[in-house]
């Protein structure tokens, strides 16, 4: 399905995918999909699959800290599994992902493989801080979702620097 939809699932389940199993789980999936596929992937969700959506349109894109080129987050829910559906404004639903907060996250799957940006680097649990971000990570608070993002890898046993030499 994710070929025909040209879509792909990041997030910690692609970590997950990545690393195997390494005593933390990931508590939902994030599929990036382009905006001509949107309704095909969400009929596929609902009808196929049994989610239901449980909030459309009214989620904050900006909890995405990539939010590049985001159109829409719908929520779907199934018993305790959930799926985000990031739709993209666009016919690429690629550039958030290379806009995730550091380079511990910038992996996929897609219906042809996986994908990671920084493989040596995510193998070695070390992460560099976006340099888009710099400048956020300067002037936020613990509370962002930037830091927050940093936190959680941190957590995980992640190394993660703004230096690459560090």
């Amino acid at each position: 399905m994710l070929q025909k939809v040209k879509s792909v699932i990041s997030g910690s389940v692609a970590m997950t995918f990545f690393e195997g199993w390494s005593g933390w789980e990931p508590w939902d999936m994030d599929v990036y999909v382009p905006s001509f596929s949107r309704d095909r992937m969400l009929w596929c969700f609902k009808n196929s699959e049994g989610y239901d959506v449980v909030q459309e349109e009214a989620k904050n894109k900006e909890d995405y800290v990539a939010n590049i080129d985001i159109e829409d987050v719908i929520s779907l829910a199934r018993g305790g599994m959930k799926i985000d559906l990031v739709v993209s404004s666009t016919f690429v639903n690629l550039l958030p992902v290379f806009c995730f907060h550091s380079t511990a996250v910038i992996n996929f799957i897609s219906g042809d493989g996986f994908f990671s940006a920084y493989p040596v680097l995510t193998e070695e649990r070390r992460s560099l801080i976006n340099a888009n971000h710099y400048t956020l990570f300067q002037y936020t608070t613990l509370h962002s979702t930037s830091v927050q993002g940093y936190l959680k890898y941190i957590e995980r046993g992640y190394n993660v620097q703004m230096n690459p030499r560090a």
